[in-house]
């Protein structure tokens, strides 16, 4: 893209998307040898859509021809407009959760657990608006507000990102060693992505795990705090849903004899927090102190 096209989709059918550079530059790794479609397509530009051959590595020009957006003229006479909004992730087909959607007319707004978010009193039209979540590329677009239709904005996986909550998770699956539960032990993110909005840690745990190993959950860890008193152990059971968690696990131990199974709960604000800090993790030691598993 010799004109240096900024956040235009790149996708590379069967190998997932991403977002152009600001100078217009982008890039897939590890993609096998053979023919591929590829589609690119940005606002204010024609899509174009091209078979690639790829048998070694390969450097892609694409030009895109200039389609401008046609302005109704009633649509942009100052008025005000109430907008409504999606996020979703398209390949998981989830909505995105706590997305902080921004516009340059001074709004500032988080998507609730099914991804949608609503701008009111909108003045003019076009207007910029950015849409970031963490995981995500951040979406920056020039939009023209419609009061008849919600807008659907499909954030693409940010790759690094994703592979710093690998490097996070491998810590946590080193620290849980043979105390990781052998039948079903965890749900990551694209399991939990199966289950409804409306599902929360109680009803997913009770599709997954047989009532006899329920029971024997004795201690509940939610990122690294030891949930103690019965009413916040409900809260944690039915107040929390799959959109705000990063991983769950079972881990089992034998205490006195008798096994006992530990829940740990990792959210996705708390992955953040480990990529952005680097915080410690609790010694595996803790696992085998029968004051958390009482």
């Amino acid at each position: 893209m010799p004109a240096g096209i900024t956040n235009a989709t790149v996708e590379l059918i069967g190998q997932g998307a991403v977002l152009t550079t600001p100078d217009g530059l982008f890039r897939f790794d590890g993609v096998p040898l053979r023919e591929y479609v590829l589609r690119v397509s940005a606002l204010g530009y024609a899509t174009v859509t091209r078979f690639v051959n790829i048998q070694t590595d390969v450097t892609v020009e694409v030009e895109l021809d200039i389609a401008p957006l046609s302005l109704d003229s009633l649509l942009i006479v100052a008025r005000e407009v109430d907008f409504d909004g999606r996020v979703r992730d398209p390949v998981r087909d989830t909505p995105v959760m706590d997305a902080l959607v921004l516009t340059d007319r001074g709004h500032e707004e988080w998507t609730n657990q099914r991804g949608h978010f609503d701008i009111d009193d909108v003045i003019g039209a076009p207007f910029r608006m950015r849409v970031q979540a963490f995981g995500y590329l951040p979406i920056d677009t020039t939009l023209i507000p419609d009061d008849d239709r919600r807008h659907d904005f499909n954030l693409v996986r940010d790759t690094l990102v994703e592979r710093l909550i690998a490097v996070q998770t491998r810590r946590i699956e080193q620290r849980a060693g043979d105390n990781m539960y052998e039948y079903r032990p965890l749900f990551d993110r694209d399991t939990l992505a199966r289950y409804s909005s409306s599902s929360n840690v109680a009803s997913i745990m009770e599709s997954r795990y047989p009532l006899n190993i329920l029971r024997r959950v004795y201690c509940i860890v939610l990122d690294e705090r030891h949930i103690q008193t019965d009413h916040e152990r409900r809260a944690v059971l039915l107040n929390m849903f799959p959109h705000e968690i990063e991983r769950m696990e079972l881990l089992e131990f034998t205490i006195g004899g008798a096994r006992t199974f530990m829940l740990r709960i990792y959210t996705r604000a708390y992955f953040q927090e480990l990529i952005a800090r680097n915080l410690p993790l609790r010694p595996a030691a803790i696992y085998a102190a029968t004051e958390i598993c009482t």
